[in-house]
């Protein structure tokens, strides 16, 4: 009996193992679509911070109680990582755009973008941020 227990939690140790390295696999997947711009291109990206908004969303002043984070993290991701793309671009220039990439990428998510438009937003917004700071970062070390 003490085996088969023993066995069984090997084995959901090496299967929460292999999850894991397939998460992160998935997670070292993001960006690779920016390899043929060179470093410019790469350093400019910012990548989706899913934890980041996964504890903030229900703090943000366009939060509702209806919706789980599942409904706002496609208007999350978006913002996130369009930002690099529209450098230079006010949000307002280019809602339509994000607009268009949120309905394409919604997958379950129950926000139309009116709703979604705020949280896009604040992911904008503070991919921008990130940005200025990496950026302000890098004039330090010079």
């Amino acid at each position: 009996m003490a085996k088969r227990q023993q066995g069984n939690q090997d084995q959901q140790r090496t299967q929460g193992q292999r999850t894991q390295g397939q998460n992160m696999q998935g997670q070292g997947m993001q960006g690779q679509g920016m390899q043929g711009q060179g470093m410019q291109g790469r350093q400019d990206q910012t990548r989706f911070d899913a934890t980041y908004w996964q504890q903030q969303y229900q703090s943000e002043p366009y939060y509702n109680q209806q919706r789980s984070f599942g409904d706002y993290e496609p208007a999350y991701r978006v913002g996130s990582e369009s930002r690099s793309r529209y450098a230079g671009q006010r949000f307002e220039d280019v809602e339509g755009d994000l607009r268009g990439e949120f309905e394409a990428n919604r997958g379950d998510s129950r926000l139309g973008w009116d709703e979604a438009r705020d949280a896009t937003r604040a992911a904008w917004d503070r991919a921008d941020r990130m940005e200025t700071r990496g950026r302000d970062r890098q004039g330090e070390d010079r």
